[in-house]
């Protein structure tokens, strides 16, 4: 599997392949990981390239840094619409 698709200048999405296992690996740990604008649509990617991919047998979601997930990242959220800013 080749790197996330850049949808800014740094991939929040970080992927790879060893044996038969995919690992996706959020990489916001300055934000515990929390989803932000790009990070939804690379994390689809990574999920759907894992799916694609006849040689994986089992995909392991994870974060860098001393959290996995945690949640959305409401700095990134359009108070007034409660949606992301675009």
């Amino acid at each position: 599997m080749s790197a996330a698709p850049q949808t800014s200048s740094t991939p929040k999405v970080l992927r790879s392949l060893r044996g038969h296992v995919a690992t996706i690996a959020l990489d916001r740990p300055e934000r515990m990981n929390t989803t932000g604008r790009a990070m939804p649509a690379e994390l689809c990617e990574a999920l759907l390239a894992a799916e694609r991919d006849r040689n994986v047998r089992a995909i392991i979601i994870t974060g860098t840094g001393r959290a996995s997930f945690a949640r959305l990242d409401l700095t990134d959220v359009d108070a007034r619409a409660g949606l992301p800013e675009n």
